[in-house]
C-alpha cells in the first residue's frame, strides 16, 4: 500500500496497515531522506 494512501488515516489505522507506529516510520523516512542526500552529495564530488 502507498504511503500517500494511508497518510491521512488515524494513527491506530496507520499503524495496522504499515505495521509501525507514524512516529517510527516518520524516523525511517528522515533516515533515508538524509542518506539520499548524502548519497547525491557523494556523487556530485565524484564528477
Amino acid at each position: 500500500m502507498k504511503y500517500q494512501k494511508i497518510k491521512n488515516y488515524k494513527d491506530e489505522e496507520f499503524r495496522r496497515l504499515s505495521g509501525v507506529k507514524r512516529s517510527t516510520f516518520k524516523k525511517i523516512i528522515a533516515l533515508l531522506e538524509e542518506a539520499e542526500k548524502n548519497k547525491k552529495e557523494v556523487e556530485n564530488q565524484m564528477r
